[in-house]
């Protein structure tokens, strides 16, 4: 479905001119195959209260194949059952005065009704053994992807509940979220596993 004229206008000035997101493409036919794998693993979890199961699976593939191109990551899980738990990627660092590493987890959150005021995390999102760092990506169209920002749980969980009409939220404003290339540099000191 096209964007409404005064809808796309806006999402061509952004983009125009917006130094601190970036556009990946992403095949669709990819995402269609991960989001269909995901569908009949995730069936009957009802994840979603406001969009139909399968769309939001494959807004969601869009968002994680973005990430994972942009960044070098494993490409998103195919699901045995159940779902991901609210984790799509684990990345390892070295460890601050340790020998080892440190894991970090990320969740990619993705939006295809864009322009929003926020990131969006669910509160059962924010509990002990979520994902540490939330990506916001925007579905711009069939092919491409926009990575808008990220932030840590520490910074989102701070947020008051607010209700949108979709469910509480903490809504972390789109101003206050972190840069992509701040993530990237941080990326960039991962170990390869």
């Amino acid at each position: 479905m096209p964007m409404p004229p005064e809808l796309q206008a806006w999402v061509d000035d952004y983009e125009a001119h917006d130094p601190f997101s970036w556009i990946v493409e992403v095949d669709p036919e990819e995402a269609e195959h991960i989001a269909q794998w995901r569908h009949r693993a995730t069936q009957g979890l009802n994840k979603h209260r406001f969009l139909d199961q399968l769309e939001a699976d494959r807004i969601g593939a869009f968002g994680e194949l973005a990430t994972s191109k942009r960044f070098g990551l494993d490409k998103p899980q195919l699901l045995e059952s159940g779902g991901d738990g609210g984790i799509d990627f684990r990345v390892r660092f070295p460890a601050d005065n340790v020998q080892g590493w440190r894991e970090v987890t990320m969740d990619v959150k993705t939006r295809e009704d864009m322009p929003t005021r926020y990131l969006m995390c669910p509160p059962d999102r924010i509990f002990k053994g979520s994902a540490d760092w939330f990506v916001l990506c925007q579905k711009l169209d069939a092919r491409r992807v926009r990575l808008v920002g990220w932030d840590g749980k520490s910074f989102v969980q701070l947020e008051p509940l607010r209700d949108f009409g979709k469910g509480p939220t903490h809504p972390r404003p789109l101003h206050q979220l972190r840069p992509m290339h701040q993530l990237e540099y941080l990326l960039n000191l991962r170990i390869a596993a």
